[in-house]
């Protein structure tokens, strides 16, 4: 099995599926000037199948809290 690492995730939907896509946006410096994503893999599935895979991650979201503690909103740390 092939593994990617991915700092970027998108999705996108229809009437009968969903598409997660994830990707990766590489660092820069102070200096440059930061670049989209490089879109690597896209995962289609049925909204049912979603809606298991979401029940998964937040299962094990979950464990993983309660054992490290709660983690940190990114979205608003990146943000300031």
């Amino acid at each position: 099995m092939q593994l990617i690492y991915a700092n970027a995730a998108g999705m996108r939907g229809g009437a009968f599926d969903a598409s997660l896509e994830f990707g990766y946006v590489v660092p820069v410096g102070a200096d440059e000037q930061q670049q989209p994503p490089i879109w690597l893999v896209r995962i289609a599935l049925s909204w049912e199948h979603l809606r298991a895979v979401h029940a998964l991650i937040g299962q094990q979201l979950e464990v993983y809290e309660s054992q490290v503690g709660k983690l940190p909103d990114i979205e608003k740390l990146r943000k300031g």
